[in-house]
């Protein structure tokens, strides 16, 4: 039996078949590639979301952007990497997150009509999405999120690449990063440990930190509030230390009907010379010799003086 061959009609059918099988399949692994980078993006955001705020449990401050990049970000490729942006004051070392009532930080949602302004917003985090084009930036204290149907690049580094918004972007506000870190939990105190040394002639100056759930405080004061060169004025020791020896002083700051104070030993060592002794000149108060000038001893009936 004679065999009856395809029709020119027939193998166009047959081919624009095949091409939109394989067409389809192009677009079934596109998607399926995209919705993965979307999926691992949104993982890499929540991990350095709650990275940060386990920092801040530790620290009572927020990291800055290099402490972030180099030490706390899952992305460690500078061509990648994961956007931060957060309150200049919250990531200020030493600064209290628990002290603020509002930021300077703000997130603009233009998705919504009309925008929607987010503000005390402590810091975003965000992922450049599955175009791999990082859009969201800092401009002015304020972060632009925008619809996916955007074409927009508000970030041109690494690159500036006009193209549909797809970052991934969360943010945390200052209530928000309050809550989490028990701000209302933390007991008013003063930080500091230690004083630094001094010496004697050469100029000073050492900050008091406090820590805690307040407002703003009362008051503050070190006792004795001026001493052997040394002054305490708004939160900072400072001078030139006048003598050698060392000076107690205490430290009290009372908020919102709390109270907290802590006893400090400010050691005050005495010039050295260039033979490594003491650089007292003649005729200055001393206790030893080590205090004196090289070629001078410390004697004399009290007070003894360098001769």
């Amino acid at each position: 039996m004679k065999r009856k061959a395809f029709t020119l009609i027939e193998l166009a059918i047959a081919i624009t078949i095949i091409g939109i099988m394989i067409g389809g399949s192009f677009q079934a692994v596109k998607a399926m590639r995209e919705k993965g980078r979307i999926t691992e993006a949104k993982e890499q955001v929540k991990a350095s979301k709650d990275t940060i705020l386990g920092y801040v449990a530790r620290w009572p401050n927020l990291p800055s952007g290099a402490e972030f990049q180099n030490d706390l970000s899952p992305i460690k490729s500078n061509q990648h990497a994961i956007f931060y942006a957060s309150d200049t004051a919250l990531s200020t070392i030493n600064n209290d997150v628990c002290a603020y009532s509002t930021t300077a930080l703000k997130v603009v949602d233009n998705g919504v009509i009309p925008p929607r302004t987010i503000d005390n917003v402590a810091f975003v985090v965000a992922h450049e999405g599955a175009n791999y084009n990082m859009q969201t930036a800092l401009n002015a204290n304020i972060v632009n999120i925008y619809a996916p149907s955007t074409r927009i690049d508000d970030n041109t580094t690494p690159v500036n690449i006009v193209d549909f918004y797809d970052d991934i972007v969360e943010w945390v506000t200052l209530d928000e990063l309050q809550h989490n870190v028990r701000c209302s939990d933390t007991p008013l105190r003063i930080i500091n440990n230690y004083l630094p040394t001094g010496i004697v002639g050469t100029s000073y100056s050492a900050n008091i930190f406090v820590d805690g759930n307040y407002s703003a405080p009362t008051s503050h004061n070190c006792a004795p509030n001026s001493f052997n060169g040394l002054t305490y004025s708004n939160y900072t020791i400072s001078g030139t230390p006048a003598s050698s020896g060392t000076f107690r002083i205490d430290c009290s700051v009372s908020a919102d009907g709390r109270d907290t104070s802590r006893a400090f030993a400010i050691t005050i060592d005495p010039l050295a010379d260039s033979n490594g002794t003491g650089g007292l000149p003649f005729g200055s108060l001393c206790s030893s010799n080590s205090e004196c000038a090289s070629g001078l001893q410390c004697t004399g009936p009290n007070p003894k003086t360098c001769k």
